[in-house]
């Protein structure tokens, strides 16, 4: 069981992420009358992608504006991949709208196979198989049963005819016309490293808090054994951050999430606005970039935020080499706040939690040495160590700030019935009374007996609002009403959750945008994306950024 738990805590989320470009002018909802084109030039980008473009059915001029679009798209995916083969794939623009399953969500790109399937498993908001390739194969003078065998794959792009209020809002179309063919590239084995690694979901759900607690415990003494790991680590994530370039091509457009006083139902706010920041995981360069462009702090990383609420949702260590760095910042910036005005506040992440339980698989070695060793580091977060009250009474497991709910992970019901203050003083309580690691093995582990670090169910591992993936996993008709549940007995209008990380740094939402996830893997290690969420209480407004 040892080594199964090592090779889990060792596992890392190699995911990959992404943002947009806006050079042309969107298709206009009031333009002339529609025409039918047929095939357009052929183009090939730098010997990697050859592509025929044909339009079924143009919509407002669309269809021109999509092939440039493509073009951009595969010019951007040239410039960071290296594939020795070509890449050959049609383009067809098509009313993707007319064959939605959910017509609440929309699809702009689909990546089909020779059987007209979706090439990207999570594109699964369209009939399967394809119910309009009869159109696509009389564009290309197939009959019905023959099949196309010089292709890849198909790209069907949407015009939305049968939704055309949407093109007022469409954003994004480079970013998703990219990763829908990068999906593609990854689903036939076709991306180099590091792009097909295999994207590993780090939940801990069949790991027994006995025999975990017993091999964290008993590991930590084998320094050599951490070193060995945190050099190990700091290696893989170097190779892979210095591999990893899709973050470069990609860019989100800000998005508005909700306005009015539907949003905010008070009628005066003390601060303008709430800054929220996802999981930072040792990366002290993305942070300080995220503080500064959310102008909180100045060049000389001075808090400037005098009318603003700084939200970091945990896990601001593993890793990464930065921990230390970027907590003593945050000391800092926090008695700045409390003299020029501003508040920042930072809360518990499991990987903090991790800490205090002697979890040190995940170390990088420059995050060791920047202690001076693994038992300074370990006395520096101990009670008695320079950040041990910071850490164990500070620091909140969940908050409400305004009309918002703030938790790492997410909060159920059955925890949020018990009240905010209650969840944070239980947790406090926990950790401020937790004996020394060798007195939690040889008293409590080695006679069969257990500690509450490892076993309370608020930290457990499957279900503990540091922990829990109950909103990520469970299908929005069970979660949203469970959410509706936990925000009208913790008086908010919307929970905002890092801890599961967001494909390609984009900032999802769900239950109608009252459940915001914000961990878009800023840390260089994970994936390299930026953003955060800004709530402007002035305007009555919420932005992704």
């Amino acid at each position: 069981m040892k080594l199964k738990i090592q090779n889990i805590l060792l596992a890392s989320l190699l995911v990959f992420q992404s943002v947009s470009g806006h050079a042309l002018k969107k298709p206009n909802s009031e333009s002339e009358s529609d025409s039918d084109s047929d095939i357009e030039n052929g183009t090939e980008i730098e010997k990697i992608f050859n592509y025929d473009f044909y339009c079924i059915k143009d919509n407002k001029k669309i269809c021109s504006y999509l092939n440039k679009k493509v073009d951009e798209a595969t010019n951007s995916l040239s410039t960071i991949l290296d594939i020795s083969s070509k890449v050959n794939f049609d383009v067809f623009v098509d009313d993707i709208s007319k064959y939605r399953i959910d017509n609440s969500k929309e699809v702009l790109a689909l990546a089909l196979d020779m059987n007209f399937s979706p090439l990207n498993p999570k594109n699964d908001n369209v009939e399967n198989p394809y119910p309009n390739s009869k159109a696509i194969k009389n564009k290309l003078n197939l009959k019905e049963n023959e099949e196309i065998t010089d292709k890849d794959f198909i790209l069907v792009l949407n015009n939305f005819k049968s939704d055309k209020k949407y093109l007022s809002k469409l954003q994004d179309e480079v970013t998703l016309i990219l990763l829908e063919i990068y999906e593609g590239l990854y689903t036939l084995d076709k991306l180099p490293y590091p792009y097909n690694e295999k994207k590993i979901d780090n939940q801990f759900s069949d790991v027994n808090a006995l025999e975990m607690a017993n091999t964290l415990l008993n590991v930590r003494k084998d320094e050599a054994l951490i070193g060995s790991m945190a050099t190990s680590n700091e290696n893989k994530y170097k190779k892979f951050s210095d591999a990893n370039h899709i973050p470069e091509i990609i860019h989100w457009e800000d998005t508005l999430l909700g306005r009015g006083f539907e949003n905010f139902p008070k009628l005066k706010y003390k601060y303008k606005r709430t800054i929220a920041i996802g999981d930072v995981h040792g990366d002290f360069n993305k942070f300080e970039r995220v503080l500064r462009h959310a102008k909180l702090i100045d060049e000389n990383d001075d808090w400037i935020g005098t009318d603003s609420i700084l939200v970091q949702v945990g896990d601001l260590t593993d890793r990464g080499p930065d921990f230390k760095q970027i907590i003593d910042l945050l000391i800092k910036l926090r008695a700045q706040a409390k003299e020029k005005g501003g508040i920042v506040y930072m809360m518990l992440g499991n990987h903090e939690l991790y800490d205090m339980q002697a979890g040190y698989f995940m170390l990088a070695k420059s995050d060791i040495d920047a202690f001076g060793g693994l038992a300074a580091r370990e006395k520096a977060i101990s009670m008695e160590g320079e950040y041990g009250k910071l850490l164990r009474t500070d620091m909140n497991v969940t908050l409400v700030v305004d009309d918002t709910l703030f938790v790492h992970g997410g909060l159920t019901y059955e925890f949020a019935v018990r009240g905010i203050d209650e969840i944070n003083k239980h947790a406090h309580e926990i950790l401020t009374n937790a004996p020394a690691f060798d007195d939690i093995l040889n008293n409590y582990y080695r006679k069969g007996q257990t500690h509450p670090l490892y076993t309370d169910p608020l930290f457990d591992m499957t279900n503990g609002p540091l922990w829990s993936k109950y909103y990520i996993n469970t299908p929005e008709e069970e979660s949203c009403p469970e959410l509706e549940k936990v925000l009208k007995v913790t008086k908010a209008k919307r929970m905002i959750i890092g801890h599961t990380v967001q494909e390609y740094g984009h900032i999802n939402t769900k239950c109608n945008n009252k459940l915001i996830l914000i961990d878009v893997a800023l840390s260089k290690c994970l994936g390299n994306y930026f953003g955060y969420v800004e709530i402007l209480n002035n305007k009555r407004e919420i932005w992704t950024r």
